[in-house]
């Protein structure tokens, strides 16, 4: 009888494998992958896969506590864990035919042949029909438009912390816009948030069910709940193409059968099923998405700033999200009281233009960076990275009581007239 385990208890329980167990490490969620996994037991009837699910970043720690020993495959669209595995040469050397078609080598990190690209997906805003027309709100399609005042407190995202996914949008924000531009958007976007997501998917579950009208993720989400009418989504031009990647652990005892299951994954059939199958990933031989799309990230400086882009997403939106939420409707209120007041207006939109002025410049955002690739992500061991994270946060929140100072003003003088 075939059977899936999903292992949630900690590694040290795990039994050691055997020459018919295959260990998968994956920051995919179970369910989409059972599917495939049950497919492949069918041409392998007297195996037993084990799949272990972890975030990038739990990932990565696993990996470096000593448990890779256990593991034989890693599945990930994270190109944050996949190329810390490249780097660190824990993952097998793989033959040139894995190498990935010409049109995607650009947007993934299969150069090296120690990771094989199976398909690949993009970014799309999900909505909720239902939701948009109680409220009256405009169906968005641009990033644009998430900035918008009738958007505030009725869309959700994660953060680049908690979701790889999400990271590749911020980062894609930040090179399609530039430095400066990129986080005003960003600013303006966390600050009409509802709530922020501690998981990738949700996002997708905050939408599906009502409880809020849009938000940003990857597509496989919203491809799989396309069978719901009340639900829609756009493709975000401007955000990189999201390669799935599998890797074999360099000295795994399955070494033969995690490539037959490579070898699956890349077969025909297989690839046909994919855009349809639960996982709803593109195969890597349809490149008509990546043709729709006009964006293609700087990979190797996405890389170079993850830790940095993380921690400034998290002093600058996710810590004082509060703060941002009520500085932004102060303006929005505002907006609506002295609409008909031009003088007042324009001081209402120099105070909007400093809740999104980002005060740290691109050059300042290396110093943090430099001191991430010597140091490590942890401040506790660099007594100079935590008073540059203080100073950063006193400067995030001297521009919202700025704002906030001017609007209030503003009511003042009304009150006062």
């Amino acid at each position: 009888m075939l059977s899936l385990i999903i292992l949630i208890s900690p590694l040290q329980t795990m039994a050691e494998p055997d020459d018919k167990t295959l260990v998968i490490l994956t920051t995919l969620s179970e369910k989409p992958l059972q599917p495939i996994i049950e497919k492949f037991k069918q041409q392998h009837n007297d195996i037993e896969i084990k799949i272990i699910h972890r975030r990038t970043s739990t990932s990565i720690k696993l990996l470096n506590q000593g448990y890779i020993g256990d593991i034989d495959l890693v599945i990930s669209t994270s190109p944050f864990l996949m190329n810390r595995l490249i780097k660190t040469k824990q993952l097998k050397q793989l033959d040139t035919k894995y190498q990935p078609p010409l049109w995607l080598a650009p947007h993934s990190l299969a150069a090296d042949n120690r990771i094989v690209v199976f398909g690949y997906s993009g970014a799309v805003i999900l909505w909720n029909k239902d939701y948009l027309k109680q409220y009256q709100l405009p169906i968005p399609t641009h990033w644009e438009d998430l900035t918008q005042a009738v958007f505030f407190q009725h869309i959700t995202m994660s953060t680049p912390t908690r979701s790889g996914t999400t990271q590749m949008m911020v980062e894609s924000i930040l090179q399609h816009y530039g430095w400066d531009k990129g986080w005003s958007l960003l600013l303006n976007i966390g600050a009409n948030l509802a709530t922020i997501s501690s998981r990738s998917f949700g996002v997708s579950e905050s939408i599906s069910s009502g409880m809020l009208a849009a938000g940003p993720m990857i597509d496989s989400y919203a491809i799989n709940l396309a069978k719901l009418d009340y639900l829609g989504f756009s493709y975000l031009s401007n955000v990189a193409l999201m390669p799935c990647y599998v890797g074999i652990i360099e000295g795994s005892v399955q070494d033969k059968l995690s490539t037959q299951f490579i070898d699956f994954l890349l077969s025909e059939p297989n690839q046909q099923a994919l855009p349809s199958s639960t996982l709803a990933k593109q195969s890597i031989h349809d490149p008509s998405l990546a043709n729709t799309l006009n964006f293609t990230l700087n990979q190797g400086l996405m890389l170079q700033r993850e830790l940095t882009i993380n921690t400034l997403f998290d002093l600058a939106i996710s810590q004082q999200l509060p703060q941002l939420q009520d500085a932004w409707l102060s303006v929005i209120e505002a907006e609506q009281t002295f609409k008909d007041q031009p003088s007042k207006l324009a001081e209402i939109h120099r105070a909007k233009q400093l809740m999104f002025q980002f005060p740290i410049s691109e050059t300042q955002a290396l110093e943090m960076q430099t001191m991430n690739n010597h140091y490590g992500g942890d401040p506790q061991y660099n007594p100079v990275k935590v008073r540059l994270l203080q100073n950063w946060r006193q400067r995030l929140s001297l521009n919202l009581n700025k704002a906030s100072r001017i609007i209030n003003d503003i009511n003042e003088q009304e009150h006062q007239e």
